[in-house]
């Protein structure tokens, strides 16, 4: 074949395949008919942008002298493959190809994880040559010249890629959710977010409903089977207190009397072993209250779906209260953690600085337990004081040295002691203020019957690993908060064994006389059944657009995302950068890893 392709037509039929293959993206998940407003113009956008990335290697390919055909056919051939490989992952797994599947399936043993049968495998290759045949046949089309056909795509897809942003924005401003929890079906997509602008210059804003909001196209499947709950005589209340960036070597006498008192005096369980379900507030919150993976963060946002252990509070009419020092829209718990809560009964917008904020909401939960000991409470208490600027009262300074102020930007390990020395000063503080809220549970002797929970979102390292603060990588400081819980009646647990902050769902949802398995609800375990934490293998930890699988021996750091491709990361117990050489033996954890990530989808 000694004719070439031209570039504008062979990009114009690849183009119409190309959205015929990502017509199976849509057809995948439970869709109503108005999200196709949506749906329809953003599949022709996503195409466009990724043709736009791949015309350049195109046009090369087409000038290579006397094997140009060939060249676009192999080019075109491996690339349909490659899209429709990652509708069958998106099918199963409701994410795209990332690094995590890519080792998978280039690693030796890691596709025979995924189970294939022979007909699966036959399947496999009679595709890819149904799709070779097609990318010849593109390829002879483009031999003429489509210059008509070439200007309507563009200026089509063009229109749609307007069309769509347009959209996305107002979705995400009005928190339209038939649109929003659509945000992931299409690689590499990424919406347009304005919300404050067309808010300020708009007055386009969500209207917050009192309602519990119920899809009926939802792609979650969460909880698996309806809750049921069995008949308790009397149900408890629940307290949970989350002091922001709280690590879990600041658990002791010395640095949190008053909750070490608590936990003494009560045999409270204390867990030091314990994990965040991520290394910022966002997927440590998620983990807390949600119980399961933080890569379901995004679709949770979309549907607005709430919590089964706040419908489940709110079914059995308890008495709700959350008491936040910092705005609870971003992260977007208002849409999240807390969407099936009356705003009337959250207390996020208290008045002066961190400390003051923080005074202000250990006022206002004391209130609140007083106005309610006399039936059932769900109160849930953020402080923020140790978040960043690691404040306290002038007054309350315990460990004398302390910088006067935290500025991030000049810390080095050559002067950093200063820093944590003030950071364990607000320890001190929260602690003080976490204590006034145990002194009024036992005052009101309410301690027969209320669980308490005292705790982190996540933890913050000082240079112990190498770098210092949250949100950057998944060390031992970093991810590992202290966990103070004490359920009436219960024995003390006393475990080296991992625990997580997703195992804090179903240990509440079996006090409240759950009768579902907690897989029903859960990735976590409960944490008083020793033994499934005896075999369990590792916890997961979540950040933006990657994920640890931590072990008792080494890190894995899996990105997620399609646009972050680099290979996985291996880490020692001390966080120290290890090569892998048999790579083969991980395979069994990122197999268990997907399906716990998937298993929540529709």
């Amino acid at each position: 074949m000694s004719k070439r392709p031209h570039t504008s037509a062979l990009l114009s039929f690849n183009f119409i395949l190309s959205s015929a293959i990502f017509l199976i993206y849509p057809f995948s998940i439970n869709t109503s008919p108005v999200e196709y407003v949506f749906l329809l113009p953003a599949l022709f956008s996503s195409v466009l942008l990724i043709y736009i990335a791949i015309s350049p290697i195109v046009y090369l390919l087409t000038k290579i002298p006397r094997i140009s055909f060939w060249a676009v056919v192999a080019f075109f051939s491996i690339f349909h493959s490659i899209t429709l490989i990652d509708t069958a992952i998106f099918h199963i797994y409701k994410f795209h190809i990332n690094s995590m599947v890519m080792n998978l399936l280039i690693t030796p043993g890691g596709l025979a994880t995924l189970d294939q049968t022979l007909t699966m495998k036959i399947f496999y290759v009679v595709t890819f040559i149904f799709l070779v045949s097609l990318s010849l046949l593109m390829a002879r089309l483009s031999l003429r010249k489509s210059k008509k056909l070439f200007i309507f795509l563009l200026f089509f897809s063009l229109f749609c890629l307007l069309l769509e942003k347009a959209i996305s924005a107002w979705a995400v401003s009005t928190d339209y959710t038939p649109f929003s929890s659509n945000f992931k079906v299409y690689p590499f997509y990424q919406p347009l977010k304005m919300r404050a602008f067309l808010e300020k210059n708009f007055n386009i804003k969500p209207e917050r409903s009192e309602k519990i909001i119920i899809r009926k196209h939802s792609r979650l499947k969460y909880p698996i089977r309806p809750i049921e709950i069995k008949e308790i005589k009397k149900r408890p209340n629940i307290l949970i207190i989350v002091i922001d960036s709280l690590r879990f070597d600041m658990f002791t006498k010395e640095i949190m009397p008053n909750s070490y008192k608590f936990a003494e005096n009560n045999k409270a369980s204390v867990f030091l072993n314990h994990y965040s379900g991520g290394n910022a507030t966002r997927f440590g919150i998620f983990s807390i209250l949600y119980g399961i993976y933080g890569n379901y963060w995004e679709k949770i946002l979309g549907e607005r779906k709430s919590p089964v252990l706040i419908d489940t509070l709110n079914q059995l009419d308890y008495e709700m209260g959350v008491f936040a020092a910092a705005r609870i829209t971003y992260p977007e718990f208002d849409r999240t953690c807390f969407v099936s809560i009356p705003y009337s009964k959250i207390f996020d917008r208290p008045s002066g600085n961190k400390v003051e904020k923080d005074y202000a909401i250990t006022k206002a939960t004391i209130d609140f337990i007083e106005k309610n000991s006399n039936k059932p409470f769900f109160a849930f208490v953020f402080y923020d004081a140790l978040h960043g600027s690691y404040d306290y009262p002038k007054d309350m300074e315990k460990f004398s040295g302390a910088s006067k102020e935290v500025n991030q930007i000049f810390l080095r390990p050559s002067n950093i002691n200063s820093a944590f020395l003030r950071y364990k000063n607000s320890a001190y503080f929260e602690d003080y203020l976490a204590g006034k809220i145990l002194d009024i549970i036992q005052k009101k002797k309410l301690i027969s019957n209320t669980i308490v929970i005292v705790t982190g979102d996540h933890g913050e390292p000082f240079f112990e690993r190498g770098y210092y603060g949250h949100n950057h990588g998944y060390c031992d400081y970093e991810i590992k908060p202290p966990l103070l819980l004490y359920i009436p009646g219960k024995r003390k647990v006393e475990t080296s064994f991992a625990t997580s902050h997703m195992d804090i769902v179903p240990t509440l949802m079996s006090e409240l006389g759950a009768k579902n398995p907690q897989e029903d609800f859960s990735n976590g375990l409960n944490l008083y059944e020793e033994k499934a934490l005896s075999k369990r293998k590792f916890v997961s930890v979540f950040s933006w657009d990657a994920a640890a699988i931590v072990t008792s021996k080494e890190t894995i750091v899996l990105p997620l995302e399609s646009y972050k491709m680099q290979d996985l990361k291996f880490y020692d117990s001390s966080y120290n950068p290890i090569k892998k050489e048999k790579k083969g033996e991980y395979s069994l954890f990122l197999k268990d890893f997907l399906y716990q990530s998937s298993r929540f989808y529709e």
